[in-house]
């Protein structure tokens, strides 16, 4: 665990990525998510499965959670990148996909944002969706690339408030 994380009070059990966020990696997910080149969905798809078959495969898992997005910003961007990739996986692995998230506050980009302010700017933007019950469930949370890991710690502790019994987080890429 690196410095800027164990000091933190995390709900995630585990964070693992892929890749690192750099080269090729790191172009084709700005690619994707920003320049709407969505034929290199089944490559991050591919990478994630990298990851998931290198942390995550031999574990029973009941649903991949895609981070979900604001709707304004789903809207203006087209797609939500995370549910893209979570979805890809959850067709090869046999893992139902679930978005048991919703995201009822818009908030400023991550990416904009310097690492306290990252832990801040989620306090009160998501919410579980509604009909999604996770108690007693193990829940893996899929996303396009991890920081601070900020994002997925703040969708695990939604879902751990709710009752599941563990979720962890997989991504593409660290940066």
């Amino acid at each position: 665990m690196c410095a800027n994380c164990e000091k933190r009070k995390w709900a995630l059990s585990r964070l693992r990525a892929a890749y690192r966020a750099e080269g090729s990696v790191r172009e084709a997910i700005l690619r994707f998510k920003y320049g709407r080149e969505y034929f290199l969905r089944p490559w991050l798809g591919r990478w994630l499965r990298d990851g998931f078959r290198e942390h995550y495969a031999a574990e029973s898992w009941d649903a991949l959670i895609p981070v979900p997005l604001h709707p304004l910003r789903r809207r203006r961007r087209g797609f939500n990148q995370s549910l893209e990739v979570a979805g890809w996986l959850a067709s090869k692995v046999k893992i139902p996909l679930r978005e048991g998230l919703i995201r009822q506050k818009a908030t400023t980009p991550q990416a904009r944002l310097r690492r306290s302010e990252r832990l801040r700017n989620l306090r009160g933007a998501l919410a579980l969706a509604p009909g999604f019950d996770p108690r007693g469930l193990r829940l893996l949370i899929c996303d396009d690339i991890f920081t601070t890991g900020a994002t997925a710690d703040a969708c695990a502790r939604v879902l751990r408030q709710a009752g599941a019994a563990e979720v962890a987080a997989l991504t593409v890429a660290r940066g």
